[in-house]
């Protein structure tokens, strides 16, 4: 794969989702897994926002990082099946990004006068 066209699977994979696609001219595409990776994100963490506040205690006198993070193990043990579907979509945009920016690059052919 020439370097021209890596930088499409590049921006999807490390960058976001999408942003390989935008970069190679699918725009649809590209704006499409962009809004639907933001939309993924963002009720991810509208999720995990509501957990933890959720389980808040009502006074805090001073900030023990051992109470902090056995509230984080308590809120990640209890809450797995809740946020592990939005977990598995994300996973699976950003697997399709990679792969939909990869397949027109993988059949890319430079020009007979050297234009890529």
């Amino acid at each position: 794969m020439a370097a021209h066209s890596a930088r499409p699977v590049l921006l999807s994979a490390l960058v976001w989702p999408g942003a390989g696609q935008v970069y190679a001219g699918s725009r649809i595409r590209g704006g499409l897994l962009i809004f639907l990776t933001l939309g993924l994100a963002i009720e991810m963490v509208r999720r995990v926002l509501s957990l933890v506040l959720a389980t808040q205690p009502a006074a805090t006198a001073a900030f023990d990082p051992m109470e902090a993070w056995n509230r984080a193990s308590g809120i990640m043990a209890a809450s797995r099946a809740e946020l592990f579907p939005l977990t598995l979509a994300l996973i699976a945009v950003w697997c399709v990004g990679i792969v939909d920016a990869w397949r027109p690059a993988r059949t890319h052919r430079p020009r007979a006068d050297g234009d890529p």
